[in-house]
């Protein structure tokens, strides 16, 4: 794509900001918008965010106008005129900065790594190129081969995209959110309608033979099938078993609404009829939130038929007893090591840990970025009794927090809620505000655990425990009568580009205690507050 062409880009003028910076001069606000442009929402923050390091710039701002993200431009206080009059189409790049010079400096920089590159696409390993397609037709043209499309646009395109990809025969994997019930619904019937299957939407991980789409870990293949309502709670599953020297053939992402009334499940029996099918699959897994009464019945009505092993982790549920094929976990540990059992493995025993009693009256604070993970820790501590509970996600036996940016008592967070995402990247990408929140939390004296996870894999930040280093030593400083204890669990392989290994030891020397699974962090937290 071209920069944008006189008449196409407005608003590259200054406004002068009431604010000052740092040195006590003015500060200068710069707009510059680009019509009908659009660009991934995760790209266009992975922008923002390296264009906030540039020298000078105090605020920048990467994102489309949509009414949310303009609310966000005000909340920062760099909405400005050209904004406001931007369409949902147009792509705005906002600039706080202390100097004309930097302003233009940091508009250049974020209009470059927007318009830069991608026109053209490598074919082939000898250095071919061909014009990168604008449509599903021509792609196909180019891979007709291809039977997967994955979708990652606006949510109001994702529909009419992942139509056009049914009706071309290919299964749309729809990483975008917002797309309505209705439309899902429409789309799922369609798809089971043509033999398809419909992932998502809001459909963040999956690895089918072997190849990571979204969000994924590089894991061995192997005899164990995933379908899954659950993004992070996949890679989670896909970890321990690998860790444990176990491989998994295919891991189906549903879309977290799967398992609702209104959908009725029909990707999850999608994807238990493929793993039932498929001769590199001996075992099924099947994981969600917990799912409607009557949907989860009747899917495992069918999974009693499958002639495999098929292990069932629906998370926050009550554990049901063991009845023919189908064997049932009320955590992702123990349905990975029923998982590794029917392949002659067990799941890889967890190092004992220190866990002394944490103060009377003192509070255990999670923080976490993966929301299928934070859910089975809301779940534990609930379980446990650990009381008052609060949290940002909705579970019977905990309270709704008010602010969700000021926790309490013992506090579960879902750090991926759209509360805390408008605007920015996913916490998986852009660790920045659970930094901060790790260093407010241990300022704060009841604050006695906290728990923290940090998630690897393609699409997730490069080093995150590198980049939570700086807060983790702020933490330890702010409590220096050692009464503080960071508890994390890091879910990757030793084969992510970051490398499980590399990542704990940086922990470890961090004085972080580290633990192979979420559950077991949390078993411990628990240990620690009982005593």
């Amino acid at each position: 794509m071209a920069p944008a062409r006189p008449g196409q880009q407005r608003g590259a003028a200054a406004a002068q900001a009431a604010a000052r910076n740092e040195k006590g001069g003015p500060t200068l606000i710069q707009t510059r918008v680009k019509e009908n442009f659009y660009q991934d929402s995760v790209k266009l923050m992975r922008i923002a965010s390296s264009i906030r390091n540039m020298e000078g710039v105090e605020e920048a701002s990467v994102s489309m106008a949509t009414p949310t993200n303009l609310e966000l431009l005000e909340r920062i206080g760099i909405l400005t005129p050209e904004a406001q009059a931007a369409s949902p189409d147009d792509i705005l790049i906002v600039v706080r900065a202390a100097s004309e010079e930097q302003c233009h400096a940091a508009l250049e920089a974020a209009e470059t790594a927007i318009c830069g590159g991608g026109e053209r696409v490598a074919l082939e390993e000898d250095g071919d190129t061909f014009q990168a397609p604008k449509s599903l037709e021509r792609a196909l043209d180019y891979m007709p081969e291809a039977n997967i499309a994955l979708i990652s646009v606006p949510g109001k395109y994702a529909f009419s995209l992942a139509d056009q990809a049914l009706d071309l025969g290919v299964n749309p994997m729809i990483f975008s959110d917002n797309v309505s019930v209705e439309e899902e619904r429409t789309l799922k019937k369609k798809a089971a309608e043509k033999g398809l299957i419909v992932m998502g939407p809001d459909c963040g991980t999956c690895n089918l033979d072997g190849a990571c789409l979204g969000f994924g870990n590089q894991v061995r293949r192997g005899p164990i099938g995933i379908v899954g309502a659950a993004g992070t709670g996949i890679q989670e599953l896909a970890c321990l078993i690998h860790q444990s020297g176990g491989g998994i053939s295919h891991a189906i992402g549903t879309g977290g609404r799967d398992l609702s009334r209104d959908i009725g499940g029909i990707s999850m029996l999608q994807g238990l009829e493929c793993l039932a099918r498929d001769e590199s699959t001996q075992v099924i897994l099947l994981l969600s939130k917990p799912a409607d009464p009557a949907v989860a019945d009747h899917i495992l009505e069918r999974a009693r038929q499958v002639a495999k092993p098929v292990i069932v982790c629906f998370l926050g549920g009550k554990r049901r007893p063991d009845e023919g094929n189908l064997q049932f976990a009320d955590t992702m540990d123990l349905a990975a090591d029923l998982a590794l059992r029917h392949t002659g493995r067990t799941l890889t025993a967890p190092e004992s840990a220190q866990t002394d009693s944490i103060v009377e009256g003192k509070h255990i604070r999670a923080l976490y970025t993966g929301g299928s993970l934070a859910y089975e820790a809301l779940y534990l501590f609930r379980e446990a009794g650990v009381a008052p509970l609060f949290s940002n996600i909705h579970m019977d036996g905990a309270a709704e927090l008010d602010d969700p940016m000021r926790p309490h008592d013992h506090t579960v967070l879902d750090l991926g809620d759209d509360v805390f995402t408008v605007g920015r990247a996913h916490p998986m990408i852009n660790p920045e505000l659970r930094n901060d929140m790790i260093v407010a939390q241990a300022a704060e004296a009841d604050t006695a655990v906290l728990l923290l996870d940090f998630v690897l894999g393609y699409g997730c930040h490069p080093d995150p425990v590198g980049a939570a280093l700086p807060a983790l030593e702020k933490a330890f400083a702010l409590r220096p009568d050692g009464r503080l204890r960071i508890l994390a669990h890091v879910c990757g392989a030793d084969s992510d580009p970051q490398d499980l290994c590399v990542q704990e030891e940086k922990l470890l020397r961090a004085g972080v205690q580290t633990f192979r699974s979420n559950a077991d962090m949390v078993r411990a937290a628990i240990r620690m507050l009982h005593g």
